[in-house]
Order: C-alpha cells, then structure tokens, then sequence
C-alpha cells in the first residue's frame, strides 16, 4: 500500500505527530476503498494533495477526510453508489444521458 509520507514531504506542509497519524489512517483507508490494485501514481498524488489541503484548513476527522481525498475518484458504474454516500447526492446522469455520474 502506498504510504502518504512522501506526498506530505513534497507538498512542504509540516503536521505534528497526531495530524500526521490521522491522514496517514485518511490515505490508507482511501487506498482501501480502491481496492489498492495497481491505480495510475497521480491517483494516489491527488488523493492525497485533497487529504493534505483539507488537513492543512484544520479537518482532522479521518473519516471526512478519505471522504475529502476519494471525491470525484470513484465514478466507475459499481462505484456510483458508494460516491453518492461519499458526497450526500443521489447519483444520476449527466445531461448529455451518457454514462453515469455522482452531480454531473
């Protein structure tokens, strides 16, 4: 599994212990949610870029903040619930009426 550390590391922002522990549970638990089979890097880069600003702006619920770093990542047809759980929308289709959406 990938690890948050060197995101934080390259983004310059400096947590104390316990911030760092909770987005390194908030990543983790991202990673978990994607089944952490192979994703493409920038993936994980703005899972975590989304984990550490809302971090950084004081959210320190890891809950919210896998919520925070997987918004807009799942969008595959079995995942469109688990977004609309994610952000409190109902899923639906785009205007356009193809494919599937979580707002669109």
């Amino acid at each position: 599994m990938a690890s948050i550390l060197p995101f934080i590391k390259k983004s310059g922002i400096v947590f104390d212990d316990d911030a760092t522990r909770i987005v390194g549970e908030a990543f983790d638990a991202a990673c978990k949610e994607l089944h952490d089979k192979g994703q493409p890097t920038i993936v994980y880069e703005v899972i975590a870029k989304r984990i550490i600003d809302a971090a950084s702006n004081g959210e320190r619920d890891p809950v919210q903040l896998r919520n925070v770093g997987l918004a807009g990542v799942l969008r595959g047809s079995s995942q469109v619930h688990f977004c609309a759980h994610l952000s409190g929308t109902e899923p639906r289709l785009p205007r356009n009426g193809v494919g599937v959406g979580v707002g669109e």
